[in-house]
């Protein structure tokens, strides 16, 4: 199963993702947003499957695992992770 984003989609994930980054963190969640959170203040549970948001404007899959950030592959991330977060609660279905 490839977790890449597709290229088509890239642009559109950048958007969504980037945009509640203009705002002072933390980020308040609100119906179900996904929260940014600085590696300096806050660090996700060891093996953690979460968003990183990196210092050259990719967002990737990863977790942080012996003082290391790595790619959900389990190759080593090389780019500073400057901002992380939890996947959001998937959409609410029953509600349609």
């Amino acid at each position: 199963m490839n977790r890449h984003p597709k290229p088509e989609d890239k642009e559109a994930i950048m958007k969504a993702v980037f945009a509640p980054l203009k705002r002072e963190p933390p980020l308040s969640p609100s119906n179900g947003s996904v929260v940014w959170h600085r590696p300096s203040a806050e660090m996700p549970d060891d093996e953690e499957t979460v968003l990183l948001a990196l210092d050259d404007g990719e967002v990737w899959t990863g977790y942080h695992e012996a003082g290391e950030w790595r790619y959900v592959s389990a190759d080593l991330c090389e780019a500073t992770v400057v901002w992380w977060a939890r996947f959001p609660d998937p959409p609410n279905v029953a509600a349609q």
